[in-house]
């Protein structure tokens, strides 16, 4: 057994003994070559990185101490063959994985995993290959793009939809109407979003989180029908309770086809512990209040995804004793994602 897979994580998982990691480990390493796991033994190792190169064993945004959402190793598989031999091993060894994809899974726990000690499976390195998404677009009849705050069509009928728009905003007194091309600022939010419509990817927007020292971000998104009224009350819900934790507000209503969501960004300082538990008082308090309202969340951060579990209720919490058994079904060792989505395996400690 080489150096990598003796060396004792900072974490194990429970239920996960240092025989049985460093076996599992030794095993891995064999398989997926010793360069490609990465055990986190001490806390200086914690790196957060950025978006474009996030950390993998940790959350870079983090709401917790930096130490609690922590992996006690990363694996990065190099093909479906050895993620399927890797699960098999998991299943034998008893041991805890949480697989991800890029990592930049930012503002709701990154690629950190919601158990502690668990080791992550990193499908993002190296099996990353795009499929011809247009083929598959084309095959199943399903479209490419989404609506937001966009027109499309041809240029006489984007023209007559565009002035029918303006026109509406206009009519409202002191509103102002701008399209991408008049605007000059830099990073031009308008522009990005223009881009976002085109399939032109950017990575601009995530600017505003360095508004801050040691910016880190924390997200909410309650969901509601589509009605002024209840854009409104979010809204005014929701402000009000960012302006109580005295944290800056920045939302955007998104306006769906049978849905709408506000997405909420907190930004706060992951150095600063005042700052990181005015951030976590805001979502806990705002996860119960809209609750009252029955908005439910569509995404949430690992921090916080157990309470958000439990304000779907009806009937006797039907839907979470459903998602249960299918999680029972079909990871009997208990072993893939536990506590995801706040559904966690049968006689499950939460941690």
């Amino acid at each position: 057994m080489d150096d990598k897979a003796s060396a004792d994580p900072m974490v194990l998982s429970p239920n996960t003994t240092a025989s049985s990691f460093h076996a599992f480990i030794g095993l891995v390493s064999k398989l997926c070559g010793p360069e490609n796991v990465s055990i986190i033994k001490a806390a200086n190792e914690l790196i957060d990185g950025d978006y474009m190169h996030p950390c993998k064993g940790h959350d870079m945004h983090e709401i917790l101490d930096r130490t609690y959402f922590i992996a006690s190793a990363t694996i990065s598989p190099r093909s479906v063959l050895e993620v399927q031999e890797i699960l098999r091993l998991w299943n034998d060894f008893n041991v805890l994985v949480w697989p991800f994809s890029a990592g930049r899974n930012t503002g709701y726990g990154g690629a950190a995993p919601r158990v502690p000690g668990s080791v992550c499976l990193d499908l993002g390195r190296y099996m990353n290959r795009i499929l011809d998404l247009d083929g598959i677009a084309k095959k199943l009849d399903l479209g490419r793009w989404n609506f937001y705050g966009a027109v499309y069509g041809r240029e006489p009928v984007r023209n007559v939809s565009m002035g029918a728009i303006k026109a509406a905003f206009l009519s409202i007194p002191g509103s102002r109407f701008f399209l991408p091309e008049d605007r000059n600022e830099p990073n031009s939010v308008l522009r990005t979003r223009s881009n976002t419509l085109q399939g032109i990817t950017s990575i601009d927007e995530l600017k505003w989180v360095s508004w801050l020292p040691n910016g880190a971000h924390l997200l909410f998104s309650p969901i509601t029908k589509i009605s002024s009224d209840d854009a409104m009350l979010q809204y005014t819900v929701t402000k009000k309770r960012w302006a109580e934790a005295g944290l800056d507000f920045t939302g955007t209503l998104v306006v769906g086809m049978r849905e709408m969501h506000q997405m909420v960004c907190t930004v706060f300082n992951r150095e600063d512990a005042e700052s990181k538990a005015k951030a976590h008082w805001l979502i806990k308090k705002l996860i119960k209040e809209c609750a009252e309202h029955e908005w439910g969340e569509y995404r949430m951060h690992w921090a916080l995804m157990d309470q958000i579990a439990e304000t779907y209720y009806f009937n006797d919490r039907a839907l979470m004793k459903r998602n249960e058994r299918v999680k029972d079904s079909l990871d009997p060792k208990r072993v893939l994602a536990p506590g995801k989505n706040g559904v966690w395996p049968k006689a499950y400690d939460k941690v």
